[in-house]
């Protein structure tokens, strides 16, 4: 596969940031799935039943099955199952969505590449798409400016996204935006410029807070 270009690697990147929610397709079936991306990179963390945990090769499209917005060819290295993640991997998932479906266990699938339609309908193929989270060291301290004042942050979601949730929590935050849990989904923030360090992201969450 050609190495891909820069550009199309942070677009796919965002785009999957910003759609947690979709399909894991494999030849034996489909799923509807609710993912995070390993802040260590490498990695996506994914609930799966157990027929599908031994298909070895899967998609994860999102944030629909047949039309998706960016699709992720997905594999695993163990001869076996694919390894559940770590406990911090776990814990993360769970403060995002809650409960696992019932039969379901967390496993850990890494990525050959990202696949998306650009506006234009070209076909652009990236790579490194669960590369590190550079703020991850910052995002306990983040995420608790962010929850200081959850009127605030509910404001900030009705006047970005046009949903004001009841009682908004930031789980997370990476140099493309924030996510907030809502009662009933992972709502996103976008910042308009990527936060590489912690000053850099307490400015840009300054700008999302205040409008």
């Amino acid at each position: 596969m050609p190495e891909s270009d820069p550009l199309e690697t942070v677009n796919a990147r965002r785009r999957l940031l910003a759609n947690l929610a979709g399909f894991v397709v494999c030849e034996d079936g489909a799923e509807p799935a609710r993912v995070v991306l390993a802040d260590a990179g490498g990695e996506i963390i994914v609930p799966m039943h157990h027929d599908l945990r031994e298909a070895g090769q899967w998609s994860f499209a999102a944030p629909n099955e047949l039309d998706p917005a960016i699709e992720l060819s997905l594999e695993h290295t163990q001869a076996d199952e694919p390894a559940e993640p770590s406990e911090a991997e776990a814990d993360r998932w769970m403060a995002y969505h809650g409960s696992t479906p019932p039969g379901c266990r967390l496993v850990s699938l890494s990525a050959t590449f990202a696949r998306f339609c650009e506006d234009d309908g070209g076909t652009c193929v990236a790579e490194g798409v669960l590369k590190a989270n550079p703020l991850r060291s910052h995002m306990p301290g983040l995420c608790k400016t962010l929850n200081a004042d959850r009127e605030r942050l509910a404001d900030a979601c009705a006047r970005l996204i046009g949903v004001r949730p009841e009682s908004p929590v930031a789980v997370g935050v990476d140099e493309w935006g924030v996510h907030v849990r809502a009662a009933f989904d992972v709502l996103r923030l976008e910042f308009e410029r990527p936060a590489i360090d912690e000053q850099s992201a307490r400015r840009v969450i300054g700008e999302v807070l205040d409008g």
